[in-house]
């Protein structure tokens, strides 16, 4: 069983983007993606430890007729599976 918590993202120009580290012991996945106006569409994750190490990458892309917001949920499923069949079952998930 994984077990993972969400972090709301939010959008402010203002501010900066910074990586804060899981609990210790913990692991922390962060996905993204990128739809261009051609249809492709590409997805990623990464999965670090409580020392910012990385414990898991992974990308794939492809066609489809996605917007941003569809293709996000995809890149958080995506690295729901890849985690799936890993020992990395306890991470948060931003």
């Amino acid at each position: 069983m994984i077990g993972c918590s969400m972090q709301q993202k939010t959008q402010n120009s203002n501010r900066v983007a910074k990586w804060t580290a899981p609990a210790i012991g913990n692991y922390k996945m962060n996905s993204d993606d990128t739809v261009a106006a051609d249809g492709s569409v590409g997805l990623g994750v990464v999965l670090r430890n409580d020392k910012e190490k990385i414990m898991l990458a992974a990308m794939k892309g492809f066609k489809a007729s996605w917007d941003v917001d569809l293709a996000e949920i995809h890149a958080i499923k995506f690295g729901l599976e890849v985690s799936r069949d890993t020992s990395f079952h306890n991470f948060d998930l931003e």
